[in-house]
């Protein structure tokens, strides 16, 4: 089967990062300002409604937002404007009767965001109130004012404002930094695991030996393991490539009914030479076209018509019934399902006699995915 993927395309091989002769101290302190700006603007209030943009806005306050889970109703949205049919996706509900902020990495020219309140959110959840408050760090003056002239009663909170888009374009490259130095993964769709270990002085070579003896046991076909661009000098990052799917020893397409093609296989890996900590996420894409059908099929019925286990959806549906319409949480699933399959394979390979078994990984966190 010929070679259906491309190079991983980064932020970096978009957008270079300037010239910065510390960039782990750069990174350090725009962290500490944001960090301020959540302490003055999230974390002393109320119960709060918190809806945060994603990837990049997600990412930016994923460690301070896990230590408010029980405390504020957060939920993810992912605004797809950029599709035919524009629509607003949740990962969990909210309350009705809270004061509602919206988080976000930057704002430009003020778009999205206006965008975002145009959509009458809070329709499918029989809310009075509206978004009251917008937190960011980066934005334009001009992209304020957009916001102010159509929404003169929201709040606008942002660290660092700027008057030109060549600014902005600077600023927005040393945000970088900060993503490049989180554990966390940009993209929030995809699982993940995250382990350390107390042993040290672990090199990249030593990741690439242990990749290059445990993918041959569930996989047979052409692989390619690439560098990823990191600044940050304590953060090594790589991606291994698969390119056919039809080698893994578990064929992929027996996880789903329908047939589909895939756009992307693959297994990035970031390491932490600082503490020893390892982050593992698979990452997988199909560009599946379906349509409500399976949605309300297992509404209907209590049963998936893809043949996967129902905790997937239980997880954001608990009642069996959506609260909000997600016209993409089959496809989702069946990245995910995907993706949590070619994570638990390098694991369980690789926890076989190996030099990464000797190592003695302990797994501290596991995300699912959405």
């Amino acid at each position: 089967m010929e070679s259906f993927l491309q190079p991983t395309i980064t932020i970096d091989s978009l957008f270079s990062i300037q010239d910065d002769n510390d960039p782990d101290h750069t990174a350090e302190m725009l962290e500490s300002e944001i960090y301020k700006l959540f302490q003055k603007t999230i974390q002393n209030e109320k119960p709060t409604n918190i809806i945060v943009i994603e990837n990049k806005g997600w990412n930016l306050y994923q460690p301070y937002l896990k230590k408010l889970v029980g405390f504020h109703p957060i939920s993810r949205l992912k605004p797809f404007h950029y599709s035919r049919s524009p629509r607003l996706l949740l990962y969990s509900s909210i309350n009705p009767n809270n004061d509602t902020i919206l988080l976000t990495d930057a704002v430009n020219y003020g778009k999205e965001i206006n965008w975002v309140l145009s959509r009458n959110l809070f329709r499918f959840l029989n809310s009075k109130e509206r978004i009251t408050k917008i937190v960011g760090y980066l934005a334009t003056e001009e992209g304020l004012d957009n916001i102010r002239k159509r929404n003169p009663e929201v709040s606008l909170n942002f660290v660092k404002i700027v008057n030109s888009i060549p600014e902005y374009e600077k600023e927005q490259k040393r945000m970088r930094l900060v993503y490049q130095n989180r554990m966390e993964p940009i993209d929030g769709e995809h699982p993940f695991m995250m382990m350390r270990t107390d042993t040290r002085d672990i090199g990249i070579d030593t990741l690439k030996s242990i990749i290059t003896t445990s993918v041959p046991d569930f996989y047979s076909g052409e692989y390619e393991i690439t560098d990823d661009f990191l600044k940050i000098k304590n953060k090594k990052s790589i991606t291994v490539h698969f390119y056919n799917p039809e080698a893994f020893t578990v064929n992929l397409k027996d996880l789903s009914k329908n047939t589909f093609n895939f756009e992307k296989i693959a297994l990035r890996f970031k390491f932490s030479t600082k503490d020893s900590v390892l982050r593992v996420m698979g990452v997988a894409m199909t560009d599946d076209k379906r349509s409500f059908f399976n949605i309300f099929y297992r509404l209907l019925k209590g049963s998936c018509s893809q043949n996967f286990p129902y905790k997937s959806c239980k997880r954001y549906h608990p009642l069996k019934r959506f609260n909000i319409i997600r016209s993409n949480f089959c496809p989702m699933c069946i990245d995910n399902n995907i993706s949590r399959y070619v994570i638990m394979s390098f694991i369980e390979s690789s926890e076989k006699p190996s030099e990464f078994h000797k190592i003695k990984w302990e797994i501290f966190e596991t995300y699912l995915g959405v």
